[in-house]
């Protein structure tokens, strides 16, 4: 499947495998228990969602993701050749946390080309509407007026229809960083985990 322009996004099937997923989140245990010594700056290990940054660089699963030809076309188709990773970050909504206001990860798209920003989510475990799966608002990435107040999108006249995200575990939602989209309230009995990727384009 590809970048559609149009809709702002991509979902990428399996970018991870079970045994990836594992790896990766036993390493984050690993640093969540580990001695406070080996905490980065932006690490939150309490409150109602789990920060741990920097993940390419403590992760050989994540870097090798990053890295994958799959992923790394994925991000060219919108931010151009030119891009650095900005962000590798886990996040990890305890029950009953993880909601958002409807936001963008960058300031509106005011001309035509290559958006600035690309976001990814990468879900560790199943997305689903129980525990929050991410929404999105297709279509909001080219839409100025609505990236400034994205709390209107319910309201435009064209009333453009937001998506929850549910995917299977090791899928990436990959996205315009112009389009409106949100965490949801883990309602479920368990954390929610994914990784957060961003990419700035350069030049």
């Amino acid at each position: 499947m590809c970048y559609d322009p149009d809709l702002g996004f991509v979902v990428l099937r399996q970018v991870f495998t079970s045994a990836e997923i594992d790896a990766v989140l036993e390493r984050c245990d690993t640093i969540r228990n580990g001695p406070e010594s080996d905490l980065m700056p932006g690490d939150k290990l309490h409150g109602g969602t789990v920060h741990l940054e920097r993940l390419a660089q403590r992760i050989d699963q994540v870097q090798t993701l990053v890295a994958n030809p799959k992923v790394a076309n994925a991000v060219r188709s919108i931010v151009g050749q030119r891009h650095n990773l900005v962000q590798s970050s886990l996040r990890s909504p305890r029950p009953g946390f993880g909601q958002q206001q409807l936001h963008t990860d960058d300031a509106p798209k005011e001309h035509r080309g290559p958006c600035r920003v690309a976001t990814a989510i990468v879900a560790l475990v199943p997305f689903t509407k129980l525990n929050g799966a991410t929404r999105i608002v297709p279509g909001s990435h080219s839409r100025i007026d609505l990236q400034r107040n994205p709390g209107n999108v319910n309201h435009s006249p064209e009333k453009l229809q937001e998506q929850i995200m549910v995917t299977d575990a090791g899928s990436m939602i990959l996205f315009s960083g112009h389009l409106i989209h949100s965490g949801r309230k883990n309602n479920s009995t368990h954390e929610r985990p994914a990784l957060q990727l961003i990419w700035h384009r350069q030049g």
